[in-house]
């Protein structure tokens, strides 16, 4: 079985290289395991360099002078290039180049003081001992954030062999590139399956697809489909929002259709109903779960290979262990609003962070005056929801808003009505986490 990881980088949604760490990338491991080995402040070590554990780590820079000083703070992440997924969708659309877009995780590349990276790969995580082991060395914590993303497995044959990952910018690069070469086809969108990041990302996807294509003067000669195992499109709540887009630009829509197989020979995807779909270019969001290392770890109350996390707290099962981000499932209960589980989607994961990060600073306070704090009565817990910025169709944007905690019993959600403001305060947002994580004040896109 063929096994991509994500453990490093936001900010890609790509396969990350899991087994490389230079000589300069052991030596520095060591030095600050040392360093731990003789510290006796409360030591928090954060996982993984995406939406949470870059969030995370700029809520320990942002604390108060006194809270600081209670931390010895670590984010630990695979060294190499990143590029926030959120521009996947705006690279395959011409919109900015990869290249504009893409930093580099490591020491001086992203915007920390406080907080030591360690630029290596996580190998796995002794939750007994409170330990975590890296390629360079040991690291231990007294509380640890996981925010580790997903892995890509191949639950469907064929799939991700054959298809462009909708989350991985080079693929959207070489996605384009194909666009423009083909004279005319099938493009098929699809969700491999259920559950993935970025709910709006096929629809995005397939909407910067038609433009492409109109741009090119080339859209009468293929055909777009989207296909999904979900009853409708996303959000449950305003499922007309995006079925009314893509009617309104031929964009096929496909429900209820989980593929079972690809046949990257024959160029065809059969969906679990017998039904078969064929294809020029496929491009789709491959089935994710937890990476191995998170996995093997902790318990996976979610059968499909998340971990369920408490939906305030964000703690496990496991104590002093927050799993934030795209590895967690956090459950909730409105069926009104068709929503089971909080999406899987940057502003949420960010949201987790801040909420995880004040929690370890309550226990760390408590520590420090000699006091006893109990895992399963958390202090601290999520007070806010979280939103999806969405490029929509002909230069506009939108936003989805998603607030489980304000009412207990009915969460405020939302859908907005698409104007260009929305797609260019999404681009500013990029460009504020762009000087908030990595230092670049004036990027060129």
């Amino acid at each position: 079985m063929k096994i991509s990881y994500q453990v490093s980088a936001v900010v890609d949604c790509g396969p990350r290289d899991g087994v490389r760490a230079s000589g300069s990338v052991a030596h520095l491991s060591r030095t600050l395991v040392n360093m731990a080995a003789n510290n006796t402040k409360h030591k928090l070590v954060i996982l993984g360099a995406g939406f949470g554990g870059l969030t995370a780590a700029r809520a320990v820079e942002e604390a108060s002078e006194e809270d600081a000083a209670l931390l010895e703070a670590v984010l630990v992440s695979a060294p190499g290039p990143a590029v926030v997924g959120a521009f996947a969708p705006m690279v395959l659309k011409g919109k900015v180049k990869a290249e504009q877009v893409t930093r580099t995780v490591a020491p001086g590349g992203l915007n920390l003081s406080r907080v030591a990276l360690v630029p290596d790969v996580v190998q796995s995580i002794d939750t007994e001992n409170k330990v975590v082991r890296t390629k360079a060395g040991e690291i231990s914590y007294d509380d640890l954030v996981v925010s580790l993303g997903v892995e890509y497995y191949d639950a469907v044959p064929g799939l991700n062999d054959a298809a462009f990952n909708l989350c991985d910018t080079a693929d959207m690069v070489a996605l384009r590139g194909a666009l423009l070469r083909a004279e005319s086809g099938t493009v098929v969108v699809a969700v491999g399956s259920l559950p993935y990041k970025c709910p709006p990302l096929p629809y995005e996807a397939a909407f910067a697809v038609d433009a492409v294509l109109r741009e090119a003067g080339k859209r009468d000669a293929f055909r777009v489909v989207v296909t999904t195992p979900m009853a409708q499109a996303v959000p449950p709540f305003a499922p007309h929002v995006f079925q009314d887009m893509m009617a309104a630009k031929g964009i096929e829509f496909k429900t209820k259709a989980q593929p079972s197989a690809v046949d990257a020979v024959n160029k065809t995807v059969t969906f679990d109903d017998g039904e078969s779909l064929e294809y020029t270019l496929l491009a789709a969001t491959l089935p994710q779960r937890a990476p191995a290392v998170v996995r093997e770890a902790m318990p996976i109350d979610d059968p499909r290979g998340f971990v369920v996390v408490d939906p305030k707290s964000l703690r496990t099962s496991v104590p002093h262990v927050y799993v934030i981000g795209d590895s967690a499932t956090v459950k909730v209960n409105f069926a009104k609003a068709g929503l089971k589980v909080q999406p899987k989607a940057g502003k949420f994961a960010m949201v987790q962070a801040k909420t995880a990060v004040q929690a370890v600073l309550a226990d760390a306070r408590a520590a420090a005056a000699g006091e006893s704090t109990s895992w399963d009565a958390p202090v601290v817990s999520v007070t806010e929801g979280g939103q999806c910025n969405v490029a929509a169709v002909d230069g506009a944007g939108l936003t989805i808003t998603m607030d489980f905690y304000d009412n207990a019993d009915k969460p405020k959600v939302g859908i907005s009505e698409p104007d260009t403001q929305q797609l260019a305060d999404k681009l500013q947002w990029l460009r504020d986490l762009d000087a908030e994580w990595f230092g670049v004040t004036e990027p060129s896109y």
